[in-house]
């Protein structure tokens, strides 16, 4: 997840906007990420979908499947 925060990073910096992503995450067992769902004070907005965007590029290692809360504080 280290890189979805500096990709939240990226974005927040590139669209010149800060806020909170609580994302809900669910993980497929292939380990790509099947699901997204924003929210924070930057859900329904460009930081947000580029958030959800950094998240869905995320892969993990393959298992029976997850589904975790995550927290990124875009600065």
């Amino acid at each position: 997840m280290a890189g979805v925060k500096t990709r939240a990073n990226d974005c927040a910096r590139r669209l010149g906007q800060k806020g909170n992503a609580e994302l809900k995450i669910t993980v497929g067992k292939d380990g790509r990420v099947s699901d997204v769902s924003v929210g924070g004070n930057v859900a329904d907005t460009p930081l947000g979908a580029c958030i959800d965007k950094a998240t869905r590029a995320a892969v993990f290692p393959a298992s029976s499947g997850l589904r975790f809360d995550y927290r990124i504080d875009a600065r």
